[in-house]
C-alpha cells in the first residue's frame, strides 16, 4: 500500500488527499456584492478572509450569501454567518438552506447530512427555509478581531449520481486549523455557485448596538477549474427616511483588504458623534481592493497517521489528517502486490467523501 500522497492539484480549496432560484428572506440589512465584470463563467468554489473587529449586541454577520443553479434548470439558495455577542462569550455560527424552485423541482429532498464541531442541524420553517444547521462557538476559538477564512464547494458524490452536495470549511488564520463545519445535499446536478453577497443585519431593532464593522480580504471563485481574483465589492444600504443605513467604507492594510461599516442612526446607542460623522454616507458605492491574481495561501496535505490491518480476505485501513491539512474531499486508495508498491495496482478504491477516515474492502485474489 502507498503512503499518502495528494491525487490531484495539492490546495486547500480543491480538497483532495490520500493514496496508498429560491426567495431571499427579507431583512433590513446593508449587502455587500462580490462583483467580477470579466469572468461569468460557472462557480463551484467560493473563498473568502472576514474579520470582526469586535462582537456587537442584535447585529448578524452573513458571511456569504449563495444562490445556485442545477443542470436540470431548478435553483435554490443558502446563506451563512454568524452572531456574536458583547460582552462576548460565545458566537453563533449558521449555515441555513431555503426550498429549490423551478419546474418539476422536488418539494422536499433536501438533507442535512454532516455538522462539525459544535455544530448540529435542524429541519424548520423559520423565514420560509428548510432548516440549517448551527452551533455555538466559544469565545476562545472563534475570536473577534481575527481573520477566519470561509470557504463554500459543491460536488457532486460519486454514488448518488441525482445529488449534489455543498460543504462549508473555516480556517482559523491564526493557528492554521481548518473545520469542516456543514455539508447539505440537494437534488439535482449543481453546476453553478452563481451569486456571492453578504450582509450585516440589525435584527434587533432599537436595541441592538449603532455599528457593525466587518473586514474582507482574498474573495476567490474557482471557475471551470480556474481560480478568479474576485476583488472589487459594491456595498448597498438599506432602508428609508431615519431608518436609512450608512455605510462607512475604505480600504485597509495597505490597499489588500476593505473596511466595511454600518451605522444605524436611529438606534438607542447611536451617539450624536456617530449621527454627525461624515464617514458614514446612505449611498451605494463600489470598491476594489489589491489582490494577486491566484490565491497565495495554498495549504500542502498534512498526513497525521496511516495505518493498515488485515485479516484473512479482509483488508481495513485507517488515516488521520493534521489540523492545518489541505481539507480533505477525495481520496484514493491503491493496493499492491509488491512490497515497493510499484507498477499497476491490483486493487482501486475512490470516494469523495470529506469526513471517510476509514475504510474496509475485501481483497480480490
Amino acid at each position: 500500500m502507498k503512503s499518502p500522497v495528494p491525487s490531484g492539484l495539492v490546495s486547500w480549496v480543491i480538497f483532495v488527499v490520500v493514496a496508498t432560484i429560491g426567495i431571499t428572506p427579507t431583512c433590513r440589512a446593508s449587502h455587500y456584492e462580490v462583483i467580477n465584470e470579466t469572468n461569468k463563467a460557472p462557480t463551484q468554489c467560493l473563498v473568502q478572509d472576514l474579520r470582526h473587529p469586535a462582537w456587537t449586541k442584535g447585529h448578524y454577520l452573513a458571511c456569504y450569501s449563495q444562490y445556485f443553479q442545477t443542470r436540470e434548470g431548478w435553483g435554490g439558495y443558502f446563506y451563512g454567518g454568524f452572531v456574536g455577542d458583547s460582552p462576548a462569550t460565545r458566537g453563533l455560527l449558521q449555515f441555513c438552506s431555503w426550498q429549490m424552485g423551478g419546474k418539476g423541482a422536488p418539494a422536499a429532498d433536501i438533507d442535512f447530512c454532516y455538522a462539525g464541531r459544535h455544530m448540529s442541524w435542524a429541519k424548520t420553517t423559520w423565514e420560509g427555509c428548510a432548516g440549517g444547521i448551527k452551533g455555538h462557538w466559544p469565545v476562545t476559538e472563534l475570536k473577534q478581531n481575527e481573520w477566519h477564512r470561509f470557504v463554500a464547494r459543491t460536488w457532486a458524490p460519486l454514488d448518488d449520481p441525482d445529488h449534489s452536495l455543498i460543504g462549508i470549511w473555516m480556517k482559523d488564520i491564526t493557528s492554521g486549523a481548518w473545520n469542516h463545519l456543514a455539508t447539505t445535499r440537494y437534488p439535482g446536478t449543481i453546476v453553478n455557485l452563481s451569486t456571492f453577497f453578504g450582509f450585516q443585519e440589525n435584527f434587533a431593532g432599537g436595541r441592538a448596538d449603532a455599528v457593525a464593522s466587518l473586514h474582507i480580504r482574498n474573495t476567490y471563485s474557482q471557475r471551470g477549474g480556474k481560480w478568479v481574483a474576485d476583488n472589487k465589492c459594491l456595498f448597498r444600504p438599506q432602508g428609508d427616511g431615519d431608518k436609512k443605513e450608512r455605510l462607512g467604507l475604505k480600504t485597509i492594510e495597505n490597499g489588500t483588504a476593505l473596511s466595511l461599516q454600518t451605522l444605524w442612526a436611529y438606534v438607542e446607542k447611536a451617539t450624536p458623534g456617530q449621527k454627525a460623522d461624515q464617514a458614514f454616507v446612505p449611498e451605494k458605492r463600489a470598491l476594489t481592493y489589491r489582490l494577486p491574481e491566484r490565491p497565495m495561501f495554498f495549504d500542502p496535505v498534512k498526513l497525521k497517521s496511516l495505518a493498515a490491518a488485515s485479516n484473512g480476505s479482509q483488508l481495513y485501513v485507517k488515516w488521520d489528517l493534521a489540523a492545518e491539512s489541505c481539507p480533505q474531499l477525495s481520496y484514493k486508495l491503491e493496493l499492491f502486490d509488491k512490497a515497493q508498491a510499484t507498477g499497476t495496482p491490483v486493487q482501486v478504491l475512490k470516494g469523495n467523501a470529506p469526513e471517510t477516515r476509514t475504510l474496509l474492502l475485501d481483497l480480490n485474489g
